[in-house]
């Protein structure tokens, strides 16, 4: 049993989770509720545990989403987005692709998915779990890295390192249309990567050799 072994979250109230349970190649995916110490709900998904790249509950518990990742397992689960109902019952295709992701919650308590996308779609995306809408956050000069939403203490804002010459940067990404970015500082370096804002919102971590060839840790305040 696991607490996934690549990307998952907990809710915000600290409450439930999913845990993946695997017997025989089989997948018993369960949602647990930490206060009460019960299974909410399960599913077994059969000969699929190899298949599976991570699994997540929404912030406010409202969905699960699956990232499914096998080029030969028939069907449409070939490294797309799947998102359950609390149930795993009723599921709906997120993006058919993944990349680097999270979940979070807008200023009208609606929950989305943030994700970098590739090839036609080489944008920075925001998915309304809730609605269904899909917004081009930024364009794909900044290629890709890391996403993070755990700015407890901002709504509508994610945060982002990216490693496209030019745009090695951190920055923090306002989740509407306006493409509106707060920089905290460059990177100089592709494999730079941040893990945490802290939750007003006002500084990040994040990790560069500066091209010293010797990783640091830093911590940035925003630009106004």
């Amino acid at each position: 049993v696991l607490i996934w072994k690549y990307e998952w979250n907990i809710t915000f109230d600290d409450s439930k989770l999913v845990f993946a349970a695997s017997k025989d190649n089989n997948l018993t995916a369960m949602i647990y509720d930490i206060n009460s110490n019960t299974i909410l709900a399960q599913k077994i998904f059969l000969n699929s545990w190899d298949k599976l790249d991570w699994i997540s509950i929404s912030p406010l518990w409202k969905h699960i989403l699956m990232n499914w990742n096998d080029s030969d397992w028939t069907g449409d689960y070939i490294n797309s987005i799947y998102k359950y109902d609390i149930n795993f019952d009723d599921y709906t295709i997120v993006s058919n692709q993944w990349s680097h992701w999270d979940m979070w919650v807008n200023k009208d308590n609606e929950e989305i998915y943030v994700q970098f996308e590739f090839g036609s779609k080489a944008w920075i995306w925001w998915y309304n779990l809730d609605t269904g809408e899909v917004i081009k956050l930024l364009d794909s000069k900044y290629n890709w890295w890391h996403v993070s939403c755990r700015n407890y203490g901002l709504k509508d804002w994610c945060y982002l390192s990216t490693n496209q010459e030019w745009y090695k940067e951190v920055f923090a990404l306002k989740l509407d249309d306006t493409k509106t970015v707060r920089r905290f500082g460059q990177t100089f370096q592709p494999s730079s990567s941040f893990w945490a804002p802290n939750p007003s919102w006002t500084k990040v971590i994040f990790k560069s050799s500066w091209n010293t060839g010797i990783e640091h840790t830093f911590i940035s305040g925003v630009s106004k």
